[in-house]
Formats: C-alpha cells, sequence, structure tokens
C-alpha cells in the first residue's frame, strides 16, 4: 500500500489480512525540485554547450566573443544562438560589423540567478598554447621563436 511517508513497515490482522506499507513513488511522489541544481536542471534541459551561451549573454556579445569564451567553433555557436533565437530566449541587433545577442525576459528566466555569472569577467586564453589545451584540428599549432 503506497502511502505518503519515508518510513515502510508490516501491518497485518491474523489470519486473513496483511499489507506491506512502503513510500510512493512514480506519477503520486513528491513534486518539485528538492535538492536539485537549476544549472545542472537546465544544462539537461537544453544541453551544457547551450546552458553556457544563454548564462554568458548576461550582456550583449558576438558570436566570435562566444567562440572565445566557450572554446566552441564559431559554427557551432551559431547553432546554439539559432536555436535560442527560434525559442524566443535571445535578441539580436546589428551593431557596425557585427551582430550582437542578448537574453530575452524568457532567457533571464531560464538562465536564472543561479546561471549569471558572478565570479568577474570570463576571459579567454590569448593563444591555444597558453591554453594547455591542443590546438583544433586543422589549424596550425602556433610556432614559437626564441629571442
Amino acid at each position: 500500500m503506497p502511502v505518503h511517508s519515508d518510513g515502510s513497515w508490516l501491518a497485518w490482522d491474523l489470519p486473513k489480512r496483511y499489507a506491506i506499507v512502503y513510500p510512493v513513488a512514480g506519477a503520486l511522489a513528491r513534486t518539485g525540485g528538492d535538492g536539485v541544481d537549476p544549472g545542472r536542471a537546465l544544462a539537461r534541459l537544453i544541453g551544457p554547450n547551450r546552458a553556457t551561451v544563454l548564462a554568458l549573454l548576461d550582456a550583449p556579445r558576438s558570436t566570435t566573443q562566444l567562440a572565445a569564451l566557450t572554446r566552441l567553433p564559431v559554427g557551432a555557436v551559431g547553432n546554439h544562438l539559432r536555436v535560442l533565437l527560434d525559442a524566443g530566449a535571445v535578441m539580436r541587433r546589428r551593431a557596425g560589423r557585427e551582430v550582437l545577442y542578448w537574453r530575452t525576459a524568457l532567457g533571464e528566466e531560464l538562465a536564472g540567478p543561479e546561471l549569471r555569472p558572478t565570479d568577474g569577467p570570463v576571459t579567454a586564453p590569448t593563444s591555444p598554447a597558453s591554453s594547455g589545451r591542443p590546438p583544433r584540428a586543422g589549424r596550425p599549432a602556433p610556432r614559437r621563436t626564441a629571442r
């Protein structure tokens, strides 16, 4: 017999009645996000890279800036931005030679206060060699010259 309790027990009235009592699960289980990290939940919903792009759009940024900050290819960032734009989570506007993207009210609600960068500005490494990561495929490794 499912019950809204945290414990389990046996009940009986011998010789014909007996029951195993256990916490409810499934459709009747508790609702709500008890102990769920909102950042991880959003990443599970829309994907970790798209959630990162959305979190970085606390200020207007271009596709190139987002690619540098996330270390994703420009094309992948553009695809993520297209999905977020189609969903109404971001807006865009041309500013000179760049197109800037930022979060809408829906994007702010999705990001929530937990996903907004608070540790200061995010900076990209100056070169692949300084990041400790190998250069991306198709790009030559930077040359080091002795001085």
